[in-house]
């Protein structure tokens, strides 16, 4: 990437009016380097069409009618390699579809939040539109509607409110989670959850106070006296010390001063307003290999992405030999690969007669022909990521790039379940089964040499590893980005920690509902700080990480180049703060009606929610993705999948591992396949965080 932002010499078209939901996609744009150029259709529409062949992307808020009068039709202002993105409050079809009301588009939710989450999900949707467009010589066209995106970030309030199966302790074996109890302190508040034995143990260490061990302790009730003879300061660092997902509650004018943001540099003046710097960092990495590989899908690729990704064999004129430890009982396996980056990062930009990116040597690739068609054929189905995102912002990055055609492989640890998954498969598997659908499951020990070993096997044939543990978990594995890009130069690793990789609070965990709390969002319920129902910052964090990935392999199919891309959590709940702040607007309460949106005939006639499955079959109670692309779409979409379901075939496919070696990866509790001689073997359990379903995240553990 040069050290250049990775959509520098990406020209928007702003359509809208500033404000909104397609004001903050177009900001988004233009934070990741893109050239934003603001016109008002509504004013001027002859100058549009000019206006919009000239750009990479068009943002438009123009309702049906309105198109429509103006002659700006979505479709009318596309073109091949250019893309589209509409963004409305109720979509351009379906009974809603003319209604301008944004604050009934929220659905109950906080507008502003609605916003800021329709925003990042329209600039994911519309660089995916981008990326398909230029690979297929197509025109590319995302519609986006708010209230769809506010339906599609229900957490786990949709299947406890509309499934029979999910009673509180029912038959998944799984209990929920307590979330981010707003307790007082000596000098104001502080946000404290304890959503498993583990971190109850660890509380009860802190603070000497053993009745917070209980499922059931009230914890304002039993840390009452202790919490009253301290200060949020001490209490937030003390419980940080015990890795204990503890924030102090903060006014706006703390968020700008505190060490952390000071540290980071998060805010800056600007008009004699205090603003948001942007939340991406980017570190370019090396230009990989430049020969060409095979563009044939394998044959038989994972369930759950369409096409090879990097799954498929090199060409042997790419390979390398790589730095990675050979594995056990490995006979007759291929020696370790790196192969050359996938079709994206083989310079497959817009089709344009413009040079290819010159390789090592000075020798020039040459450019593959530009695909036919391309209908049917996701955005993403030529990337393969590695996802070891736990619990929720994490897992639903993943989501999105599995819903726009990626081959997204699930990393679990044998005792180390995600966060969301149930303890047991059947039965309802709530949150699980919506951020984790269209995804394979691995489950490996990245703690053990071998499993290291196998994961840098895995490395070297994929395309990304997006992560949301704190900055210090990747490197203790031997993993950190410049162990990934030394056996795969092209390489993106996408990091969402949740305070950043550096400043104070580095190593600090939080919540998604206890960041909302620490920067200045909670809205006032009775007088007294509370947090949404929905762990919101969790999926607008997701949702920018999907943005920040997709506009590094925008970048990649330039340069060939990799890069590590870190998001911080807080810094994106930053970017929530100053746009509150820029519109003199104060938190709002919440007021969701869930079973009313289920059955809400919009919603209904446009198709948001999964049919109810068929009579013993596992539950869908989830909505599909909260857009629509033109000509990459909707495909079908596997289930989320079993604990460790894939280890075996991912192993052999994408780490290119002779059955042998992982037989013996297998066999020393390495890898887990849910397999024994005779049937099924049930998987062990740890009574930590990864046992239970929590009702917001722990991201960045």
């Amino acid at each position: 990437m040069s050290g250049r932002l990775p959509l520098a010499g990406v020209t928007v078209l702003d359509l809208s009016r500033g404000a909104g939901p397609a004001g903050a996609c177009a900001r988004l744009l233009g934070q990741l380097g893109a050239t934003v150029r603001a016109h008002d259709a509504r004013r001027a529409p002859a100058a549009v069409p000019a206006l919009a062949a000239r750009a990479d992307v068009t943002v438009t808020d123009l309702r049906t009618g309105e198109a429509g009068r103006l002659g700006l039709e979505p479709a009318r202002l596309s073109g091949p390699g250019r893309a589209v993105v509409s963004v409305t409050p109720f979509g351009l079809d379906g009974p809603d579809a003319e209604r301008s009301d944004a604050v009934a588009a929220a659905a109950g939710a906080d507008p502003l939040v609605a916003a800021a989450l329709t925003g990042a999900h329209a600039a994911a949707a519309g660089l995916a539109a981008l990326r398909w467009a230029r690979r297929h010589g197509r025109a590319g066209l995302a519609e986006v509607a708010a209230v769809e995106v506010v339906a599609a970030c229900l957490g786990d309030l949709l299947p406890r409110a509309t499934c029979p199966r999910r009673a509180r302790g029912g038959p998944d074996g799984a209990t929920m989670g307590r979330g981010v109890a707003v307790l007082p302190c000596a000098d104001g508040y502080v946000g404290m959850a304890a959503p498993s034995a583990a971190d109850g143990g660890l509380l009860a260490g802190l603070t000497g106070v053993e009745a917070v061990r209980a499922a059931d302790a009230g914890l304002g009730r039993a840390l009452g006296p202790w919490l009253a003879t301290r200060t949020r300061d001490a209490v937030f660092h003390a419980a940080q010390l015990w890795r204990l997902p503890v924030v102090p509650v903060l006014t706006p004018e703390e968020v700008y001063a505190d060490a952390q943001c000071v540290a980071r540099g998060v805010w800056a003046r600007r008009g004699g307003r205090v603003v948001a710097r942007t939340p991406f960092r980017f570190t370019p990495g090396a230009r990989a290999a430049t020969a060409w590989r095979d563009e044939r899908p394998h044959p038989d690729p994972l369930p759950g992405g369409e096409g090879a990704g990097r799954g498929g064999r090199p060409h042997p004129a790419t390979r390398h030999t790589a730095s990675v430890a050979p594995l056990p009982g490995g006979e007759g396996e291929e020696p370790a690969l790196t192969p050359a980056l996938s079709q994206g990062a083989r310079g497959r930009g817009r089709p344009s007669p413009t040079p290819s990116p010159r390789g090592r040597g000075g020798r020039t690739c040459s450019r593959p022909a530009v695909l036919s068609g391309g209908e049917g054929v996701g955005p993403l189905a030529d990337v393969c990521v590695l996802d070891l995102g736990m619990v929720w912002a994490g897992p639903w990055c993943g989501r999105l790039l599995a819903g726009l055609g990626a081959r997204v492989v699930k990393v679990e640890g044998p005792a180390r379940r995600d966060g969301t998954r149930p303890v047991r498969e059947e039965g309802c598997a709530g949150a699980f089964a919506d951020l984790n659908r269209g995804k394979a499951s691995l489950v490996l020990d990245l703690a053990s040499a071998a499993g290291r070993a196998a994961f840098l096997r895995l490395a070297a044939g994929a395309d990304a590893v997006l992560e949301n543990f704190s900055p210090r978990v990747m490197p203790n594995f031997g993993l950190g980005y410049a162990a990934l890009a030394q056996v795969n130069p092209g390489l993106l690793m996408l990091s969402l920690p949740a305070f950043g990789a550096s400043g104070p609070w580095r190593d600090y965990v939080a919540y998604g509902s206890g960041l909302e709390l620490a920067t200045g969002l909670a809205a006032r319920v009775a007088g007294r700080p509370a947090t949404s129902p929905v762990a919101y910052l969790d999926y607008l964090a997701g949702a920018y990480g999907a943005v920040a990935l997709l506009a590094a392999l925008l970048a990649r199919d330039r340069s060939g180049r990799g890069a590590h891309v870190e998001v911080a959590q807080r810094e994106v709940a930053c970017q929530v703060l100053s746009a509150a702040r820029e519109a003199d607007a104060a938190p709002r309460p919440w007021a969701l009606d869930v079973v009313a949106l289920r059955a809400d005939p919009h919603l209904a006639a446009r198709g948001l929610f999964a049919a109810p499955p068929a009579a013993g079959a596992s539950c869908h109670h989830y909505a599909r993705l909260p857009w629509r692309l033109s000509g990459g779409g909707a495909r079908p979409e596997r289930a989320a999948p079993a604990f460790g379901a894939d280890s075996r075939r991912v192993l052999r496919e994408v780490a290119r591992l002779a059955p042998g070696a992982v037989d013996a990866l297998v066999a020393a509790g390495v890898v887990w396949d849910g397999q024994a001689e005779g049937g099924t073997r049930e998987a062990p359990v740890v009574a930590g965080r990864g046992s239970i379903v929590v009702a917001s995240s722990a991201d960045g553990e």
